[in-house]
């Protein structure tokens, strides 16, 4: 059964990089935004973000080359980069949870709830199979400490203590 979702999550990845690498590489450069049905941004927003963070950085720099970095209040200063930074977070954590590939319902109009209980029944299936993987993951970390002490045992001091700086010993 493991290796059936673990065949469902590497497709839900190799589709979800698709999606954001045609995001960045095809549709930002040519000014296509990934709309849905409505005319609604939808798909991942990854150029976006880059734009804000491009026009962010610009910005900043603009006002310390005028002299001017007091230009408006420390807080809203503050608000802007913390919105970037959450908007980033977002982001990075859809694309490395394979979470992308949904976006594509979103765009061909299925309604957010419907795409929601998908995405929920994705992430239970990634967590079910890591725990099912838990077993194969401590003996490889076992095999590694074995090793580990295999060598700091026959290299002599020098690894000795490596393997001792390492928890290994």
């Amino acid at each position: 059964m493991k290796d059936n979702a673990l065949r469902i999550i590497l497709f839900i990845y190799i589709l979800s990089g698709t999606l954001a690498a045609m995001d960045s590489l095809i549709a930002a450069p040519l000014g296509i935004p990934f709309t849905d049905m409505h005319g609604n941004p939808a798909g991942p927003q990854i150029s976006t973000v880059w734009a804000k963070m491009s026009a962010h950085d610009l910005e900043g720099r603009m006002l310390e080359a005028a002299g001017q970095m007091d230009a408006g209040t420390i807080l809203e200063r503050a608000a802007a980069s913390l919105s970037l930074g959450v908007d980033m977070t977002v982001e990075l954590f859809k694309l490395m949870a394979g979470l992308y590939a949904f976006d594509i319902l979103t765009i061909f109009g299925v309604p957010h709830e419907i795409t929601a209980i998908i995405t929920s029944a994705y992430v239970i299936l990634v967590a079910r199979a890591l725990i099912g993987y838990m077993p194969a993951i401590a003996a490889a970390v076992q095999a590694l400490v074995s090793v580990g002490r295999a060598v700091g045992s026959v290299a002599g001091p020098a690894a000795g203590v490596t393997a001792r700086l390492l928890h290994l010993r």
